[in-house]
């Protein structure tokens, strides 16, 4: 069984809800009226439908700027915000996989023991198919690839630690319309957990200073999100998470002497959950706990119920309302399936519908 929020000692905090505890961040607050007006409205679900992917109206800005020098008020002994001065061209390119032969890179892949990085190749394109080797190795005693059969390990993050409890994360930020997901959680006194994807921080680093000092949890989710990372060399794979660790501690709070000292994220999720042994012992050596979302087969049918919103699909044309309908049918089989461990569930923030 992989392991829970709980008992992955990360701090997160249980916010009271009528029937279900949101899975948060580091510390409670007291909601804040939702704000009126129509740059915080939406138009109901059947109205919803994709928009192209420069739609900017209505857009928000965050509610507080954070200058240098401050510190957040939820933990004690954390080094202040840096100042932000990010020099775009000393990044990699954006939404582009990160060269490897640059010397950041190469001192991230230094500090790896690669005598315990599994030998397995990249995946390809098709070897999710019975007779090809990845899908043959896809299990437990083999590589644990979760995009082809959803195995996971005792270290991944895939559920809460108690019945009831719900993981609220998203993926794909920052984006345009963060602030305003932003906004509607403060009004009802909630966090969440943000995977962010490195280069879309360059654009928005004052959303990742507010959601960090706010109370937010923050994970990497990759530079890129150019493709799974399965089908990446290890030096791809060190790329994308370096480059993306790198510039959130540029942004909340750079290291000061050592590893230990500073802040820096120690969560990852893989983009679209792909993730096997290679991919997983990368991670951890980078001091990063893969994080995935919730899968369980129903032991009344037998079907698999994976805690996905899906909401990314309204973006890519799909039909809002079934979808919605899909996702509540989903949460309601919770207390069935999951009667022994709350679920970590799947929600994006890159684009107004979802």
């Amino acid at each position: 069984m992989a392991r829970t929020l709980a008992a992955a000692s990360i701090s997160f905090f249980l916010l009271s809800s009528s029937s279900r505890r949101l899975v948060g961040s580091a510390y409670a607050q007291d909601p804040t009226p939702y704000p009126s007006g129509e740059a915080y409205t939406w138009p109901p679900l059947g109205q919803i439908s994709s928009t192209p992917d420069s739609y900017a109206s209505n857009t928000l800005p965050v509610s507080s700027t954070y200058t240098a020098g401050a510190t957040p008020t939820y933990a004690a002994n954390v080094p202040p915000l840096p100042e932000v001065n990010l020099n775009i061209g000393s990044y990699p390119p954006m939404d582009q996989i990160p060269p490897t032969d640059s010397p950041e890179v190469q001192a991230w892949k230094a500090e790896i023991n690669w005598d315990l990085i599994p030998k397995n190749d990249p995946t390809q394109t098709g070897d999710c198919a019975p007779g090809k080797p990845a899908y043959e190795a896809r299990g437990l005693d083999g590589n644990c690839w979760w995009t082809c059969g959803q195995c996971v390990r005792d270290v991944d993050i895939s559920t809460c630690a108690n019945p009831m409890d719900y993981g609220h994360t998203y993926d794909d930020g920052p984006a345009r319309y963060t602030t305003k997901l932003l906004t509607y959680l403060e009004s009802k006194g909630h966090h969440a957990t943000f995977f962010l994807i490195g280069s879309r921080i360059l654009d928005r680093p004052e959303v990742v200073r507010y959601e960090y000092m706010t109370g937010h949890e923050i994970g990497v989710h990759t530079w890129s999100h150019a493709r799974g990372l399965t089908t990446m060399t290890n030096d791809q794979i060190v790329a994308e998470l370096g480059w993306t660790r790198k510039i959130i501690k540029d942004v909340i709070g750079a290291l000061i002497t050592t590893r230990n000292t500073g802040v820096t994220p120690t969560l990852m999720r893989p983009p679209q959950g792909d993730i096997d042994d290679r991919v997983r012992a990368i991670s951890l050596a980078m001091g990063m706990i893969p994080v995935l979302w919730s899968s369980r087969q129903d032991p009344d049918t037998g079907a698999e119920i994976t805690w996905d919103s899906n909401d990314w699909r309204v973006h890519d044309g799909g039909n809002a309302t079934t979808i919605q309908h899909d996702w509540e049918d989903v949460l309601g089989t919770t207390n069935t399936v999951f009667p022994d461990h709350g679920i970590v569930a799947l929600q994006h923030d890159k684009a107004p519908e979802t």
